[in-house]
């Protein structure tokens, strides 16, 4: 039981230093001044309105990192961050409502969830909801509004190879 516990320590460790270097600076405010360590404590800072913590809790339950793997745990946690500002909590709120995954599909609610992240300048959000409206996933087919966002999301990074391909997709 100890070295089950020591190796998720571990596990989390080894995560918090892969995650905490690309925190942006202007989120990193957002970070408890202690660094959690389970899901629970997260989840405490997750609750107090911090949004990073709020996805990181999320991608816990998600991975199955120290805790069982829920994906119905996750994503009321993704979709606090996204309302908190998370971009990326947005996104993976995004998918479970694409893919089902914890919550039944939706089609209309990822799209907003998409939207919200393109909205708080992710290009991978503008993406995905452009995708939605280039194939009418649950919303009527609007290639005009597939094309800005794709736009958007090349603007938003000019390198994102996956933006430059779902633009050049929509003629």
């Amino acid at each position: 039981m100890i070295s089950a516990s020591i190796s998720v320590v571990v596990r989390f460790s080894a995560i918090m230093m892969v995650i905490l270097p690309f925190v942006a600076p202007a989120r990193a405010q957002s970070l408890p001044n202690k660094i959690p360590e389970t899901a629970a404590e997260w989840e405490v800072e997750c609750a107090a309105g911090k949004a990073i913590s709020c996805q990181i809790a999320g991608n816990l339950h998600y991975g199955g990192l120290g805790v069982p793997k829920n994906a119905a745990l996750a994503m009321p946690l993704y979709e606090r961050a996204c309302a908190l500002g998370e971009n990326i909590g947005c996104f993976n709120a995004g998918h479970g409502y694409v893919d089902g995954e914890g919550v039944a599909k939706d089609a209309a609610k990822a799209l907003r969830l998409f939207e919200n992240g393109c909205d708080l300048n992710l290009a991978v959000g503008c993406v995905e909801a452009g995708k939605i409206y280039r194939d009418g996933l649950g919303v009527a087919k609007d290639k005009a509004k597939a094309k800005l966002l794709f736009r958007r999301a090349v603007a938003i990074d000019p390198d994102f190879p996956v933006a430059k391909k779902a633009l050049s997709s929509v003629k």
